[in-house]
């Protein structure tokens, strides 16, 4: 499979970048996240899935039919990464966590807040003040008001701008999971 061809860099901005050439081609079931619910690197193919978005716009979380967090993380990106908030304040306020304790739901959080600004920009160091209380989402959000989208690189050398928190988007992975694919809950 093409996405094992890229898993194999050790360069792991070089392995998203590939990743997102795969997905961005790849065909795409209709009424199911498949492939992106059973495969590596689901960020990536997520935010090719405009039009599935907008047909599940009306469901409350569309991303709680993931079989793990690795998945649910990539979905939350993908489904930010393409979502055009009306009010700025309500960006990403769904997967705001309910305790500070809840080291997962911070992580879906801060999934949420890059999907967004790696697709808008940050307009000034205000805009990342409301996400003070999430280190993670916060730390992500500053990340963001230091690059600039149009002009990155894939390089893992920190001078350098990178364009995928591999990191972030990584830390639920689990080469074991056997996630299957189900239908959209509509």
């Amino acid at each position: 499979m093409a996405l094992d061809v890229c898993a194999q860099s050790t360069d792991k901005e070089f392995q998203y970048s590939c990743a997102t050439g795969v997905y961005m081609d790849g065909k795409a079931s209709k009424y199911s996240f498949a492939p992106c619910d059973t495969n590596r690197f689901p960020s990536c193919c997520y935010r090719f899935r405009e039009s599935q978005w907008e047909m599940l716009h009306e469901l409350e979380d569309p991303c709680s039919t993931q079989c793990d967090p690795y998945h649910k993380m990539g979905c939350i990106y993908g489904k930010s990464f393409v979502e055009h908030w009306t009010k700025k304040s309500k960006i990403c306020d769904e997967y705001l966590p309910s305790s500070f304790d809840d080291e997962v739901q911070q992580y879906y959080h801060a999934a949420c807040v890059e999907g967004y600004y790696s697709s808008h920009d940050v307009k000034s160091p205000d805009t990342c003040s409301k996400y003070e209380d999430y280190p993670i989402s916060y730390e992500v959000c500053m990340h963001h008001l230091q690059v600039d989208n149009d002009d990155f690189t894939l390089s893992e050398d920190e001078d350098d701008q990178i364009y995928y928190n591999v990191d972030l988007l990584e830390k639920y992975y689990n080469p074991k999971s056997k996630c299957q694919s189900v239908p959209f809950p509509i």
